[in-house]
């Protein structure tokens, strides 16, 4: 890719994004993860229309009438964005890739944090290694991580090594943080790495999928290429055997997911390349709401 383009790609995400994340849905995020850097400020009586959850049981024992916790917030959110720059993110079955889904994601959760004026940055990782840029505010931070993740995804990285990237994560990331894991996969192999990720972070995995990768959509002879080891082959998906062996494969690994994320109490919020990217995170930003 040649600097031009590049900075077309870069000015291109920034006014599309910028125009879509309002204070609105960024305020929308900064609610979802009030829990971060909050602590009891004082106590005050219970009054009609408060949230009963927030009931300090102590207090009100001792005065003998409700009382309910005041919080503050003590510091500013950090949030690390983690890519998964692999071959594999690259693929489509619909023309619009699952690496062009997750770099709508990350713009729209960068945006968000900028206009909040908290911290963010980013672990980019691949066959190479992981490229770590460290939290700091500002537009031109936005605008080099937006960079770093397109060239990334032009380099045609075949592989890349997401438990090494976890590890990475917990040893060198020390303040406590909002983690967005965008991939296309989690593993068992990946949860001990999970576990301690999520004890000391806000641990999110968005699962980034083609509809094809779920079900079957096409019923003739397909030509398939495997993105990371370039291995091809015709499938001949009129056969039923085929098909439905391809079915219980998939829901095998998703139900694997699912259970990795259960095990280790993340939470994984599935977004198809065919998806309203805002919506489905404005919905997961609804969802933390109304559990806090």
């Amino acid at each position: 890719m040649d600097t031009k383009d590049l900075i077309s790609k870069v000015r291109h995400l920034d006014i599309f994004t910028s125009r879509n994340v309002t204070e609105v849905f960024a305020g929308n995020y900064k609610s979802s993860f009030k829990g971060q850097g909050m602590e009891i400020a004082d106590v005050r009586e219970y009054a009609d229309g408060d949230d009963a959850r927030h009931i300090d049981w102590i207090v009100t024992a001792r005065q003998e009438k409700p009382y309910i916790k005041q919080y503050q917030e003590t510091r500013e959110l950090t949030t690390i964005v983690m890519m998964d720059l692999s071959a594999s993110m690259n693929f489509t079955s619909t023309g619009r890739t699952k690496q062009e889904a997750a770099l709508e994601l990350a713009a729209i959760l960068l945006f968000s944090a900028l206009k909040m004026n908290d911290k963010f940055g980013a672990i980019l990782f691949s066959e190479e290694g992981e490229k770590y840029i460290p939290p700091k505010k500002g537009k031109s931070h936005l605008l080099r991580i937006f960079r770093e993740i397109i060239l990334g995804f032009e380099q045609n990285y075949k592989k890349s090594y997401p438990k090494k990237a976890l590890d990475f994560l917990n040893n060198i990331v020390r303040a406590q943080s909002i983690c967005f894991f965008v991939g296309d996969e989690i593993t068992e192999e990946m949860a001990p790495q999970i576990k301690i990720a999520n004890k000391k972070h806000d641990f999110v995995y968005l699962n980034v999928f083609d509809p094809f990768e779920r079900k079957i959509t096409h019923s003739d002879f397909l030509e398939i290429e495997d993105p990371e080891t370039g291995e091809q082959m015709i499938i001949d998906l009129s056969n039923e055997k085929l098909r439905k062996r391809f079915e219980d494969l998939r829901k095998q690994k998703l139900e694997a997911m699912r259970s990795i994320v259960r095990k280790n109490q993340i939470e994984m919020v599935d977004v198809s390349t065919e998806d309203n990217v805002y919506r489905e995170l404005l919905l997961f930003f609804k969802r933390r709401q109304a559990r806090y």
